[in-house]
């Protein structure tokens, strides 16, 4: 499966595009006092492969990553518009949590060195990430200090990041597509590119 990334940035400059049919992503201001939230804009920030296949992963061949704006609060809680890559949870059979998990490494160091260059990597602000046992009793672990970092099953169930209540419901803001790379690396991709992403929130105890 491929992960949908979050995190909390502060850049004192942005290129933001405003709405479904702004792909233009060239108008470049200053602050973020202007980005609203619940999915209303996007910000280009980094760089990582995705129209191309693992087997031409140059860095020269990275492309702008679009993300969609969650929150403004001064700094910016975003998520990747598309599934970026193909990691599992964890690399070993055996239950942890998201503390514990192999995923949350790899997003804090060799996702952070690929897609983000040093100064970029300032912007990415460390954040406290609240991991909330899951509905049916299983246990979540430690809350945890990221740079970039899951989303969880209440995040995705807020209206006021852009999601439908209804944890149940398919489709709308909770479409992610894969890109051709990450559908490369074996991804579940269906017709339409469209792809399942983790989240970090444990499932069923039993």
């Amino acid at each position: 499966m491929a992960g949908l990334l979050s995190f909390s940035a502060f850049q004192k400059a942005v290129c933001a595009g405003s709405g479904e049919n702004d792909n233009s992503g060239k108008a470049i201001r200053y602050g973020t006092a202007h980005i609203p939230g619940a999915m209303e804009s996007n910000v280009y920030f980094g760089n990582y492969w995705q129209s191309v296949t693992s087997e031409d992963a140059a860095d020269s061949n990275k492309e702008p990553v679009k993300w969609r704006v969650l929150a403004n609060d001064g700094n910016l809680f975003v998520v990747s518009d598309q599934n970026l890559d193909c990691v599992v949870y964890n690399s070993s059979a055996e239950t942890v949590t998201w503390e514990e998990c192999s995923l949350r490494k790899w997003l804090n160091s060799k996702f952070l060195d690929k897609a983000f260059t040093a100064q970029e990597k300032n912007a990415v602000l460390e954040s406290l990430v609240v991991n909330e046992d899951g509905a049916k009793g299983s246990e979540a672990g430690a809350d945890t200090y990221d740079k970039v970092y899951l989303l969880s099953i209440y995040e995705v169930i807020d209206p006021e990041l852009g999601f439908p209540t209804d944890w149940k419901g398919q489709g709308g803001t909770r479409v992610a597509l894969n890109t051709e790379y990450t559908k490369s690396k074996r991804a579940m991709t269906g017709s339409d590119m469209s792809g399942a992403w983790w989240l970090r929130t444990p499932g069923d105890a039993k």
